[in-house]
């Protein structure tokens, strides 16, 4: 925002302010604002930056009147106080209004004498008993609320609200900003798309602020319809929008769009040619020409004579607020063609007829006036008054484009303005109703529930907010409920191809027979109905009159043409209550068919003991009361999950039917909001259209270098937004990324390039080290690209082009590419250690980038107008798919960090205005760690997410941020078993559904102590039992794309994560490797993880990469406190030959710091199995404790190496 648009200017408005005064004030030349009964001159303000310090100096000229002058904040009137002592505590003081020495009249003869603010002031603090007595606070309080200081603010739509709500809620429609808000949030308004708004109460409130949204040099428009002919405009015209925002406001009223909608053009001219021929004019004392219509729709318009204009500025009075007519006699006309209209309907020259009235010309009466308008309409065209125009227009918007959302804030019954205003809603849009009262919304409730056409109705209040008492204090907030209006959200349900509206408008015969009836135009039933149809769908009918939007004309506001209640019709009485009525009858018919049947056959008595016996033997011997408790307890959650489910599958099933990848679903947000912030970092902000743009150029250098389809390029790089570019751009010409955990090294680190075949690495310049320890052991093609300017000194093997330098000078434009990465292609691989070996790339394709990114997105009902911050390695799933995955499908702002930090991250929180957080278990331990600060609480999250948040800390960590939402998620990079707590259920990762298990085919099986499975008697795996620890597996299904395993790049190693013939033969599963438990309810927990693998650090790590290091026995063992398991070596070393500093060195330089054993046991013998496998489970048992080992132990000192004395740990 430029500074030009930060000073007052002629015809601005701004928000006058004095301590707890406000008022509304219209800037204009020599204004004269009127504050009680003093006048202020306000020629001062013009050409002022807003938020500026006004004085009042009283003028010299007369009593009451004062001009402004202005002051810097800094200046006050405290050094009044200085003048005299102060006292210790006011309760001393007697207020028996003696304590002034001046009477009544000689402060008025102060006050008319012409001194100024201070100087009275002054004198009154003199001549005072008291004011010395008085405390510092108190003596400061009295000057401040003396001082005569106004203070000048721009209009928001907060100050608006604040000054209209305070005054009186009604002119608002009892609409609070935090309902306010929900409106716009649950009608997804954004800055692209067409809205439609009814408003028939709040000033303009909510237009205002979804008219702001869409903002200005957009493609957004806002339909903003009302009733009568005074459209809600008073806070819009008080914001001060620029030209090229008002232009995408178009107000009409909502009885003249639908009755041109359904009825033509043709009825609202006959009417403008019959009010034009029959009003008779008469005029006032005031030079005033009153047009009364004989039109019971039309208002009295008034044109008043200009010609004297008033130094009085347009200070709002908000009781008499009045805003411009948007009504037929609007003097703004233009010529159309005659040819329009089947009658030949001129315009009649008002200007000449008021003036021959002006000269004296006596009209006697209707008649002689009738001549007079014929005389004059014989030559005259004929003209289209402006609001005509204006609902034409956006008609043809409306039929063009339905609307992306619908808001109704409504003072009378909603249900008819909604059914009214359903068909130009476009499919599966939302719409929000607002209404001060929960009775009205309660009817239109239950009326769409009966309709069928909508869905995911929500019927709500804003209730339990907290309010100051005293502004500006620290009294304690006051609760308030049900105070705030009530709310009712939905969506237009898809397949719904037929809507049938009724329009209750009264028809002459001539208007219906002279209507065709074609696809396009309405079809005329008779002379009070119309159907219009929509498109292709069911033949049933929805009948919706109009006409009784509110119950009664006046409601709906323009009466034209005679709006009446008409009685429903035949279809309306017995419809749809005829076909539920037969539906039972057939039911009961079938049923008592049956029994009789039976009866015949086998006889009553038989029949009623087989009838005992069954509900014996359902409720008691097969434990079904327990069954039905379960039901009871877990329906809700399981419908909530199974909705989420579905709308993840039509999402997803929708962008296979596409075949749209990542990069191009990221390119329709990059459409809808360019300069909307998609990535922070640090004091970065970068905006969609700048990835989109960093992103074209690493495609086109890629492509221009050779590279195509198919190749791998590694990326090595610390968190920043070039890291998602980089891949994200690669992905645009079919080029797979390999992204690399930093904390690799050496073998690790070139293990996990050669094993993804990677033709090229990427690396910031703070890896040039790393990079050059492992180039001659590279592929000697490979290519070497190096990103930052930083000086770095390459090795003379390093011969690496600086990819910064490059991209500068390449074009923004996107490649054009006949190899552009599709639905099913592959996407990135993300490294992870699994259960055994060194690390494996598990494939990330788009599809299943799409589901983890839309999943978690769906299934935690996350917003598009929320803020994501996460803290996590983009390299890993969680923070580069789940965080990421939401800023480029979903069109979030995502913040991101370099590492993270326990201390910053509420503060991070509270600086970014973060909504939601992501975790993983350790970091939430760190974080409680931090001393409790009020920062804690300041924050505006709503929800975090996560995986690993243990159950002992769960409750405290939720308790003291004040978190109001957990989603705590299980599943594994390569894996197809995931699952989600969505209920907050404390220490659950997630729930399998006990009443339709096959749904979501995951279960636990029963594994022995290696973690195989156990077997029955046919082959087949076991199923645990409520309660009874097991491995947790997920069916593979290869046409499902929530159930498909990918698995990695190794295909063999692919294989060994799948287990066959499970609960068939012949089928597959998953197996996770991980130990898991549920309840009764179906809630799982995790317990344990099985194989060579252990989580530490929020890392898995695996057993045989270490050993392969450092030779020795690897296994994870408890530590008291901390989530996972700790790395324990055992080494056998008969000849005490063991250089432990060699050791220690060793350790630091090949294995990243969460794969470093933090405990050395030194054993005399190695014991084996009968299969030549070391025996793990007896050293894990035994674990660190010296009470049970006899052996040497060792703890490892970050800087001293592995140390002798394991006591100090076992103390902490």
């Amino acid at each position: 925002m430029g500074e030009a648009e930060d000073v007052i200017k002629t015809g601005n408005y701004v928000i006058v302010k004095k301590q707890k005064y406000t008022k509304i004030y219209k800037v204009s030349l020599n204004g004269i604002l009127m504050l009680g009964k003093d006048e202020v001159d306000m020629q001062e303000i013009i050409g002022k930056p807003y938020w500026t310090t006004f004085e009042m100096v009283p003028s010299k000229n007369n009593k009451r009147s004062y001009t402004l002058k202005t002051i810097k904040e800094a200046e006050s009137w405290n050094d009044l106080k200085n003048t005299s002592s102060s006292g210790l505590d006011n309760r001393c003081i007697t207020n028996d209004g003696t304590s002034q020495k001046l009477s009544k009249e000689e402060i008025l003869q102060l006050q008319e004498s012409g001194k100024s603010g201070k100087e009275i002031v002054g004198t009154l603090i003199e001549n005072s008993k008291s004011f010395s007595a008085k405390t510092e606070y108190s003596q400061e309080k009295y000057i401040k609320k003396k001082e005569q200081k106004y203070f000048l603010c721009k209009p928001t739509i907060v100050s608006l609200h604040e000054v209209y709500f305070r005054q009186d809620h009604t002119r608002v429609g009892g609409l609070r900003m935090d309902a306010l808000s929900q409106l716009l949030s649950y009608s997804d308004v954004q800055s692209d798309g067409l809205y439609l708004l009814y408003d028939s109460g709040s000033q303009g409130l909510p237009g205002a602020a979804m008219l702001h949204r869409i903002g200005a040099n957009t493609t957004g428009l806002l339909i903003n319809m009302h009733p009568g002919n005074i459209p809600q405009l008073a806070i819009i015209q008080a914001m001060n929008f620029p030209k090229e925002q008002i232009e995408r406001h178009i107000t009409v009223n909502i009885y003249s769009f639908l009755r041109l909608h359904y009825q033509g053009e043709s009825s609202l001219l006959s009417d403008i040619s019959i009010s034009r021929t029959v009003s008779t004019p008469t005029t006032s004392e005031n030079n005033e020409v009153l047009l009364s219509s004989n039109n019971d729709c039309e208002q009295e318009t008034k044109v008043e004579d200009n010609t004297k204009i008033s130094k009085i500025g347009q200070a709002i009075d908000i009781d008499k607020t009045e805003t411009t007519s948007n009504g037929m006699f609007n003097i703004d006309t233009i010529e159309v063609d005659t040819n329009l209209t089947s009658e030949n309907v001129t315009n009649t020259d008002e200007s000449k007829l008021m003036n021959d009235i002006n000269k004296g010309e006596k009209v006697e009466n209707r008649k002689t006036l009738k001549r007079k308008l014929d005389d004059v309409i014989e030559t005259g065209p004929i003209k289209k008054p402006k609001w005509l125009i204006e609902t034409q227009y956006a008609l043809d918007l409306l039929k063009g484009s339905k609307a992306r959302g619908l808001v109704i804030v409504a003072k009378e019954h909603p249900l008819n303005i909604i059914k009214s205003l359903l068909p130009f809603l476009g499919a599966s849009r939302p719409f929000v109703i607002f209404h001060a009262y929960r009775e009205p919304l309660q009817e239109t409730y239950i009326a769409l529930k009966q309709t069928q056409n909508v869905v995911n109705l929500r019927l709500f209040s804003n209730f339990l907010r907290s309010y100051q008492i005293l502004p500006d204090r620290t009294h304690p907030d006051i609760l308030t409920s049900d105070t705030g209006g009530y709310i009712l959200t939905g969506y237009l349900d898809v397949e719904r191809g037929k809507i049938h509206t009724r329009v209750g408008e009264s028809l002459n015969r001539s208007q219906a027979t002279s209507m065709t009836t074609t696809a396009s135009v309405p079809q005329v039933r008779s002379t009070n109905e119309v159907v219009v149809n929509l498109g292709e769908g069911k033949e049933e009918e929805d009948l919706v009159d109009v006409t009784t939007l509110s119950g009664s004309t006046q409601a709906i506001g323009d009466t034209r043409g005679g709006c009446r209640n008409l009685s429903p019709t035949r279809c309306q009485t017995i419809g749809r209550f005829l076909r539920q009525l037969m539906l039972v009858m057939l039911l009961i018919t079938f049923i008592a068919a049956s029994l009789a049947f039976l009866t015949l056959y086998v006889g009553h008595m038989f029949l009623l003991q087989l009838f005992v016996v069954v509900i014996v033997a359902y409720f008691v011997a097969g434990g079904r009361l327990r069954w039905f408790y379960i039901v009871f307890r877990t329906l809700p959650r399981d419908v909530k999950g199974l909705l989420r489910y579905i709308k993840l599958l039509w999402l997803i099933r929708g962008h296979e039917k596409k075949n749209k990848s990542v990069a191009d679903i990221f390119r329709q947000h990059v459409a809808r909001h360019p300069n909307k912030a998609c990535i922070i970092f640090e004091d970065q902000e970068w905006t969609f259209q700048q990835i989109e743009d960093f992103s074209n150029k690493v495609a086109t250098t890629f492509k221009n270098h050779g590279y195509r389809k198919g190749d791998v390029v590694a990326l090595l790089m610390e968190n920043r937004p070039d890291f998602v570019g980089i891949w994200l751009g690669l992905s645009k010409i079919g080029i797979i990324t390999s992204l690399i955990n930093i904390n690799l090294r050496k073998s690790s680190l070139l293990h996990s390039i050669d094993v993804a075949k990677c033709q090229a690495l990427i690396y910031s310049s703070e890896f040039t080290e790393v990079v050059t320890d492992i180039a001659s052991s590279l592929n000697a093609n490979m290519g070497f690209y190096k990103y930052g300017n930083e000086a770095t000194a390459d090795s003379a093997h390093l011969k690496a082009k600086n990819l910064t330098n490059i991209l500068s000078e390449v074009s923004t434009v996107s490649p054009i590419s006949q190899d552009k990465s599709c639905y099913h292609d592959d996407l990135l691989y993300i490294y992870t250690s699994g259960t055994t070996g060194l690390p494996k790339a598990a494939v990330i394709t788009n599809s299943r980038f799409i589901f983890i990114a839309s999943g978690i997105n769906i299934i935690a009902k996350m917003r598009s107008s929320d803020i994501l911050y996460t803290p996590l390695p983009l390299y890993h799933t969680a923070g580069g798919v789940m965080s990421i995955g939401q800023a480029l499908l979903h069109g979030n702002t995502t913040v991101i960090r370099k590492k993270f930090s326990a201390s910053a991250y509420f503060n991070d929180c509270i600086k970014y205005k973060c909504t939601i957080a992501q975790y993983i278990g350790e970091m939430c331990r760190y974080i409680l760690a931090v001393p409790v600060k009020p920062e804690d609480k300041q924050h505006t999250l709503r929800m975090i997410f996560g995986n690993g948040l243990r159950p002992q800390i769960w409750r405290q960590f939720v308790a003291r941020f004040n978190i109001p939402q957990v989603i705590e998620f299980y599943g594994a990079t390569e894996g197809n078993a995931n699952i989600v707590n969505i209920d907050n259920t404390v220490g659950a990762i997630g729930f399998v559904s006990r009443i339709i298990t096959s749904v979501y085919p995951i279960s636990i099986i029963k594994v022995n102590a290696e973690g195989e499975p156990i077997r029955n008697a046919k082959g087949l795996c076991q199923v645990c039992a409520p309660d009874e620890p097991g491995v947790f597996i997920g069916k593979i299904i290869p046409n499902n794309p929530t159930r498909a395993f990918l698995g990695y790049v190794d295909k063999k190693a692919s294989n060994s994560k799948i287990v066959r013939d499970v609960f068939a033969k012949g089928d597959s599963a998953f197996i996770s490797g991980d130990i898991l438990v549920a309840d009764e309810l179906g809630y799982l927990y995790f317990k344990d993880r099985t194989g060579d693998t252990f989580r530490w650090k929020g890392e898995n790590v695996s057993t045989s990469e270490v050993e392969a290091i450092i030779n020795c026995i690897i296994y994870g063992v408890e530590v008291h406190g901390a989530e996972g398991r700790a790395g324990m070596a055992a080494i056998c070393d008969e000849n005490d030959t063991l250089n432990l500093k060699q050791l220690s060195s060793d350790i630091k330089d090949q294995l990243p710091f969460y794969a470093r054993p933090q405990f050395l046991r030194i054993l005399s013998k190695v014991d084996l199995t009968s299969t030549f496998k070391l025996k793990k489970k007896d050293l894990q048992e035994d674990g660190f404790d010296p009470k049970r080992i006899q052996d040497k132990l060792y703890y490892f000192d970050s800087k001293l190496g592995y140390q002798l004395s394991v006591r100090q740990v076992l103390r902490l």
